[in-house]
């Protein structure tokens, strides 16, 4: 029907979303139409709420958002919908290293979370499962999309980037916390690689400094996976496994610190509100002294940050009939570890025959289970 997109013209966006919901590129012939109905894409259409819906929807599907958008760019749609990706066409920056220009280079970094899973490494693996952990994979390819469009002005681009992606978000009408989430990842989006590459990551205070301009786990997810995408499309051979290993280093370390995880190591670590609120549930806990019972002091960090109560809850289990329990965090062989058994009275306890941590890998197991 020749008449359908003049109709309806949100249907322009709507067709690249049914490509995406199936997984297949859209017909010459189609792409044809769009080419021809493009004068439909005015200020209405670049504010209306169903086509902002449309393209969110795309941005969705991170495994199929490159395609997508690639095929989008070359009907004309994306530049029409967001001229201020259509301004960045053609422009390249030398000083920066980029092979590419903006708009190819901007294509690509897309690309790249589309086919981090045909990547191999042990890297790969690693960003891969951080990509199935993202709570809003938008705001990741909405910041792929937007992290350079500030070098339309001039090779300074992070504070120009910023203001456009302000207004940008106002016209399109985008919910005010993922516009903010969006500024963010912009405004940052080279300091993950700068501070990997060129910095002391083995510096607490560096991680500590870093960890805390991220906020959240879920900024520091969506910056690794930007930085990645970034790098990887910069150039032909410009990302390595080395460049990914120190990212991903950073990354931990960042975490670490931003799950309440600390250093692991000196005694305000003990002392802490959530290691405090794991001794006051244990039974052997002292009401006169605030001193963390031995059992949580050998037991590794991962298993109480989340849930003091499901560890004490381990704890009193294991301290009971468990026979089938074992440590399954121990560094040691399941060979080496002896079965679960421990006294409900006394001073006799069953646990790893090498490590002798009086119960504390049987905790593991159940907070596991718990959560």
């Amino acid at each position: 029907d020749p008449n359908w997109f003049a109709e309806s013209p949100p249907r322009l966006m709507e067709v690249f979303w049914a490509s995406v919901r199936r997984n297949i590129p859209l017909s010459s012939a189609t792409e044809r139409a769009i080419r021809e109905h493009l004068y439909l894409v005015n200020d209405a259409f670049r504010t209306s709420d169903v086509v902002l819906r449309f393209f969110l929807a795309i941005c969705r599907r991170p495994l199929q958002a490159g395609g997508a958008l690639r095929q989008m760019a070359s009907c004309g749609l994306l530049g029409e919908y967001l001229p201020e990706f259509a301004a960045v066409g053609g422009i390249v920056r030398f000083e920066d290293f980029h092979s590419y220009p903006v708009d190819e280079h901007t294509l690509r970094a897309v690309e790249a979370i589309q086919h981090l899973y045909e990547t191999d490494g042990s890297v790969a693996r690693m960003l891969q499962k951080t990509l199935e952990h993202l709570r809003d994979p938008h705001v990741l390819i909405l910041s792929l999309l937007c992290h350079d469009l500030g070098k339309a002005e001039g090779e300074e681009h992070v504070e120009s980037g910023v203001r456009i992606v302000r207004a940008m978000s106002q016209r399109m009408g985008l919910a005010e916390e993922d516009a903010e989430r969006v500024e963010f990842l912009v405004r940052h989006h080279m300091l993950m690689t700068h501070t990997s590459m060129y910095r002391d990551i083995d510096d607490p205070e560096l991680v500590v400094q870093f960890a805390e301009n991220m906020r959240s786990v879920e900024r520091l997810r969506d910056l690794l996976l930007l930085s990645y995408a970034d790098l990887s499309a910069v150039g032909p051979g410009v990302w390595t496994e080395w460049k990914g290993a120190l990212l991903w280093k950073l990354y931990l370390r960042a975490e670490r610190h931003l799950l309440g995880r600390g250093s692991g190591s000196g005694e305000e670590y003990w002392t802490q509100p959530k290691a405090e609120a794991v001794a006051g549930l244990l039974p052997e806990a002292s009401t006169t002294t605030r001193t963390t019972p031995s059992t949580i002091r050998s037991c590794r960090w991962r298993s109480w940050p989340r849930a003091p109560s499901g560890f004490a809850w381990a704890r009193r289990r294991s301290a009971h009939h468990s026979p089938r329990l074992r440590c399954s965090r121990s560094p040691w062989p399941r060979s080496t570890c002896s079965p679960v058994v421990a006294p409900a009275s006394g001073s006799g306890s069953a646990g790893c025959r090498r490590s002798m941590r009086p119960l504390a890998c049987r905790a593991n197991v159940a907070v596991n289970a718990w959560r």
